[in-house]
């Protein structure tokens, strides 16, 4: 690669971020052209040699974030860890990297409230994004029935969502929270709820036995 297309690579990145953080703050049909161009301190013309247009950026951010999400999972999770350990891990990565960037997160929250039943383009992009993730949660959970520390009874595709669903939960509520509650301190009640529930033991067979 050449030093012309190195440097357009970084535009196109720089624009991707800007847009990024934009979209989850402001929201897509929110920001303008004119906005992202303005904090990425380029023309508006540099924006379009990389984007047909708005809608094509948002397809490039949608890639991107989900790129990202499963290179950090793949960089942070070892095959031979047993389905605990990588859930916990998975629970830790989800504390650091929220911290570290919330837009990675914040934007699907945004972009699935913005266009879910209204654009099916941009809803299918989204769902295949959580459904990547909700794949990944479903097989780790088999796993875990399968080396024992996962109760079999476990509905595999309910606790998968389920997972899912508390945590968006929980970074919703620590974005509206966070000047008096740790992200850290939410993470570790749902590290309590989600294993105890989990993980087979006597009083969880002595319940099902009585249902």
């Amino acid at each position: 690669m050449n030093k012309k297309d190195i440097q357009s690579e970084k535009t196109k990145a720089t624009i991707i971020k800007a847009a990024i953080s934009l979209f989850a703050k402001n929201g897509f049909h929110n920001t303008s052209i004119a906005q992202i161009t303005e904090m990425c301190q380029l023309s508006k013309g540099a924006l379009y040699w990389h984007f047909e247009d708005k809608e094509d950026l948002l397809m490039a951010v949608i890639d991107q974030v989900r790129q990202e999400w499963k290179d950090v999972l793949r960089k942070n999770l070892k095959r031979n860890w047993s389905a605990q350990k990588k859930m916990e891990n998975i629970l830790d990565l989800f504390v650091e990297t929220t911290l570290e960037n919330k837009e990675r997160y914040v934007i699907f929250i945004v972009l699935i409230a913005e266009f879910t039943e209204v654009d099916e383009r941009f809803e299918r992009a989204l769902r295949e994004g959580f459904m990547e993730f909700f794949e990944f949660i479903a097989q780790i959970i088999d796993d875990g029935k399968s080396e024992g520390s996962i109760h079999k009874d476990i509905n595999t595709n309910l606790m998968a969502i389920a997972f899912m669903g508390v945590w968006q939960g929980i970074l919703l509520q620590w974005l509206l929270n966070r000047n008096e509650v740790r992200l850290e301190s939410l993470v570790n009640c749902l590290r309590s709820m989600v294993f105890d529930g989990l993980a087979p033991s006597l009083k969880r067979e002595r319940i099902i036995a009585k249902n």
